[in-house]
């Protein structure tokens, strides 16, 4: 049986497979570019913080809104009822003013003085302010006692609500009537009202108290005293009304006589 020959391959083949180039080399993919940031210009950049700044305000706000807008409400709720109700009060007090002014008006007309006594009572007591004065003032007009006159005008001048002046009226009146009853109180009271503090504008009660008090010194045939009193008052500053022209000719009159 023949066995089969191993054939060698040939000495060209072997140098031309040694001497053979090899393959060429695949081309490498191309790497894609990475494109540069834009440049940020100064004045993007303020508006990108202001942006920022805004944002973050708003955020503030509706945190405060949340946070705070029940208190507010009831904060406003009391602001609105405070309002109306201080509207309700001073429609009403122009109600009362009102009222009052009528039966004032009504009061003007009555003729008969027991009537008028009987009503002026209820009036002062449910009048205020200017009305109360006036119902004071009638009250001790149509007083037919020197003590119910002496009431009513300690009344106006012991009322707070009145103006300086309206109760220093008071006062001088309460003493025009002790003048009649009790004289020695009478010209305390006078002395009192006569007195004038220093930097302030004296009342004009003042002069009217040195007036009387030079007359019942010329009663008394007081010169001396008389005198004083006289040179006080005509000493009275005229602005304000302390002192009217009237009372000045007659204190000039009286200087004259007493010199």
């Amino acid at each position: 049986m023949n066995k089969p020959r191993h054939t060698r391959p040939s000495s060209k083949a072997t140098s031309r497979s040694k001497t053979a180039k090899p393959a060429a080399a695949m081309p490498a993919a191309p790497v894609a570019a990475v494109p540069m940031p834009p440049k940020v210009s100064p004045d993007q950049t303020a508006a990108f913080l202001r942006e920022v700044d805004e944002a973050m305000r708003v955020e503030k706000v509706q945190t405060l809104w949340r946070q705070w807008r029940w208190p507010l409400f009831g904060a406003v709720g009391a602001a609105m009822l405070a309002v109306a109700g201080w509207q309700a009060y001073g429609a009403w007090q122009a109600h009362a003013d009102r009222t009052t002014a009528a039966h004032w008006d009504d009061l003007l007309r009555e003729t008969e003085l027991s009537t008028l006594n009987q009503a002026l009572p209820a009036f002062v007591a449910e009048s205020r302010y200017g009305y109360r004065a006036l119902g004071l003032l009638a009250q001790a007009s149509a007083a037919t006692t020197p003590a119910e006159k002496l009431t009513a005008y300690r009344t106006l001048a012991d009322d707070t609500q009145q103006p300086d002046w309206l109760r220093a009226l008071g006062q001088l009146n309460a003493a025009m009537v002790l003048l009649t009853t009790n004289p020695a109180e009478g010209q305390a009271q006078l002395e009192l009202l006569a007195q004038t503090e220093i930097g302030t504008p004296p009342l004009p009660t003042v002069a009217l108290a040195l007036e009387l008090l030079a007359l019942q010194a010329m009663q008394k045939n007081d010169r001396v005293t008389a005198l004083a009193y006289t040179q006080r008052l005509l000493g009275l500053p005229e602005q304000g009304g302390a002192l009217t022209p009237a009372m000045r000719t007659r204190a000039l009159q009286r200087l004259g006589a007493l010199q």
